[in-house]
């Protein structure tokens, strides 16, 4: 398979997702990755690797390939994107904004520095992981490090102008390897590794890769398993969103049902195998089996002949089971 993934694991779990947002943008990438290695060379792409290393606002993806690595991190940011410095603590640094000059990335701590210091910070990370597993403390090189903007209509001309303008402003940073995009040219760059190449004779072997890879605790994951049934349809996704149908959340499951049933209702999540967690996020709670579920999670044993009951106020119902054996009538949901 030309595109291998790899997910955060803290040893006993996967690291999922926190929010929807991280999701979409996931989801938005990935058939672009595969679809630029569909039938070429192959190429490792680690996902949520920060969770897992103890080091906060670090980026999304790494990849490694045989002439190139990198780190990419997705920002689902809608619009027209700028730039300015913005003042934390003593120091001033690089962030993005909207058009009217507010910060993306409000929700952030004092220790964010920006999404430009963020993404090239992990790639020297994984430079100097290259540089111990591959013998390459004396080959001059530099690992791809970029921002992919995932939202609606996103527009990043004004924040390359931004960084244009402030190229040899120390507070910038980010010296002239940075990568701006979004999603259809995403694969593209992973595939061109841009100044993120190797140098000649120094490709690293699989075995050197895997070396890597298990020391940013990371395990292959495999997003064609046909892990959960609902409703007659079969998911791969190891999250989905259940909400009410007409929100602007974009959940993987929507309900009729009016107010009573939330924009971001219920997760419903891959746990250890064979079993699936349920959490509920509403304002009314979810029947499961007949006991109310509210703010608060369970977690329960998927069975393809013992069905999994969900009930929602307004009517609506979904029934979770394990796919079994597969059946012509079942179909498969994008993912």
């Amino acid at each position: 398979m030309p595109v291998k993934w790899y997910w955060a694991h803290d040893g006993q779990n996967f690291v999922e997702f926190e929010n929807p947002q991280e999701r979409t943008a996931f989801n938005i990438i990935k058939p672009v990755i595969e679809s630029a290695f569909g039938g070429g060379e192959t190429c490792h792409v680690l996902v949520n690797v920060q969770k897992c290393n103890g080091i906060p606002y670090k980026p999304d993806l790494l990849f490694l390939k045989k002439d190139g690595a990198g780190a990419v991190d997705l920002k689902h940011y809608a619009g027209k994107i700028s730039g300015k410095f913005e003042k934390r603590g003593n120091l001033e640094h690089p962030y993005c904004v909207d058009e009217n000059g507010m910060l993306f990335s409000q929700g952030h701590g004092q220790q964010y520095s920006g999404e430009f210091t963020q993404v090239a910070g992990y790639s020297g990370v994984l430079k100097r992981l290259l540089q111990k597993e591959c013998g390459l403390s004396d080959a001059p090189f530099k690992t791809y490090f970029g921002l992919c903007f995932t939202g609606v209509n996103a527009e990043f001309s004004l924040v390359e102008k931004f960084i244009s303008d402030n190229r040899r402003d120390p507070r910038l940073k980010i010296e002239q390897y940075t990568r701006l995009c979004v999603p259809e040219d995403l694969g593209g760059e992973i595939r061109a590794a841009a100044f993120g190449r190797m140098p000649p004779g120094k490709s690293p072997s699989e075995e050197r890769i895997q070396k890597i890879i298990g020391s940013l605790h990371c395990l292959p994951r495999d997003f064609n398993d046909r892990w959960i049934e609902i409703n007659d349809k079969v998911y791969t996704q190891p999250c989905l969103l259940v909400g009410r149908k007409g929100t602007e959340t974009a959940q993987d499951l929507q309900l009729a049902g009016g107010e009573v049933v939330s924009g971001r209702h219920l997760l419903i999540i891959r746990d250890k195998a064979g079993h699936v967690r349920l959490r509920d996020m509403s304002t009314n709670g979810t029947y499961v089996n007949s006991a109310k579920l509210h703010h608060a999670e369970l977690v329960l044993p998927l069975d393809a002949e013992q069905p999994i009951h969900l009930w929602f106020h307004g009517g609506a119902q979904l029934v979770l089971r394990s796919p079994g054996a597969p059946e012509t009538r079942r179909t498969r949901a994008a993912s």
